[in-house]
Formats: structure tokens, sequence, C-alpha cells
């Protein structure tokens, strides 16, 4: 059931003489008792201790375990499976040592030159904050900003206005003639006649860096 969810579920089937239990798709199991017969002077009588059938209704599920099984049915309809086996494997042996500085990782960060923001979840077990710490250490012109949340790696996306205030800070810093010029606009007609798309693209005065 946990593993299938309901898709595979179907009655089962027991003699009229046996206790039955009834799975029905759906969140809640449903067991009933059968009436048990005794044969005397021939006749079959129900006995007189058993009375209605009883109905005990019990949780078998998760509330959110449909909802999870419904967003991973619509996902594997529109995603291969497979692309996560080959982006999981670039991240586990990513090296950026690798044909630079013979296994050295530090020495790797030390080559960055341009001004970094590490920013940094204290929850987060994916991406830990001491490893983010580890980079605003020796990436020579870095900084850690730091997040203070207990949604772990998820803070990145539920706290997105304190990720932009950081990010927009930094960018102010760094790229001040980018970031407080005047926004300039670019359009392109796509399309021939008086009917076409309109491509525009904008530069400057960014508000919500987030807001992709």
């Amino acid at each position: 059931m946990h593993n299938e969810g309901f898709q595979n579920a179907r009655r089962l089937s027991t003699s009229p003489s046996s206790p039955t239990t009834e799975t029905f798709p759906g969140s809640q199991e449903t067991s009933t008792t059968s009436t048990s017969s005794s044969s005397s002077s021939g006749s079959t009588t129900p006995s007189s201790s058993v009375g209605p059938p009883i109905k005990k209704r019990v949780p078998t599920f998760f509330s959110a375990q449909s909802y999870l099984r419904y967003q991973g049915d619509k996902f594997v309809k529109r995603f291969d499976a497979n692309c996560y086996i080959a982006i999981t494997r670039k991240l586990d042996t990513h090296d950026v040592s690798r044909g630079r500085t013979n296994g050295d990782v530090h020495a790797a960060l030390r080559m960055l030159q341009q001004p970094a923001l590490i920013i940094g979840i204290e929850s987060d077990g994916l991406f830990t904050y001491a490893e983010q710490q580890e980079l605003a250490e020796v990436i020579p012109n870095a900084r850690l900003a730091t997040i203070d949340s207990p949604e772990g790696h998820d803070a990145f996306l539920l706290q997105f206005e304190e990720v932009n205030t950081h990010i927009i800070g930094f960018l102010r810093e760094v790229m001040p003639e980018v970031m407080d010029r005047e926004p300039i606009c670019a359009t392109d007609k796509i399309g021939d006649g008086d009917i076409g798309a309109v491509k525009a693209g904008t530069v400057g005065e960014v508000d919500d860096i987030t807001a992709w």
C-alpha cells in the first residue's frame, strides 16, 4: 500500500463463514465482521450472539502521501528520471581542482579573483553552513551572509526576501555602475507584418533579483 499507493487496491475475497476485511481505494480501511452460523437439527440459524455488522474505520496512510504521489505522477510524465542519475553523478564527482592544482581544492579556490557572495543557511543539511564558511574563508574576495532559519535547505526558497536583500546589497556594492544607471531596454520585433512578438530585456534598476 505504501509503495504502490491505492493504484492496485482491490476488494479481498473471503468465504462467508470467515471474518471479512475489505480494502477500497482511498485513505481508510473498512473492516466488517460476518455472521457465524451453526447447524442444528439439519437447519442453519444465525447465532443469537452476533449482531449487525460492525464497521471500523482505520487510517492506513498519512494524508501527505496522496499529494506526494499526485505530484510525483505529474513529474515523471514530463521529466526523464535518468536525468537525475546524470545530474547527481556530476555533482558527486565535480572537483574544482581537477586539472588545476593536483587535488588541492583550497589552492583552486584561491585562484578566484572576482568578488563572491556566499549565503549560508545554518540549518541546511544539504549545503552545510560549515562548508559555506570554508568557501568564504578560502576565496580571496568572498564574504559570508548568514540566514538563520529552521527550514533547512528550503530556506533559500521560503525566505527569498532575505536572500534578495543580501544579493541586491552585494551587487550595489561591487557593481554600482551597473546597478545605479538608468534602465536600458532593448526590443526586437519577431515576425513579419503588423503582428509580431516583442522581446524585451532590462539592465539596471533591479529591485528583486529572485523574481526570475
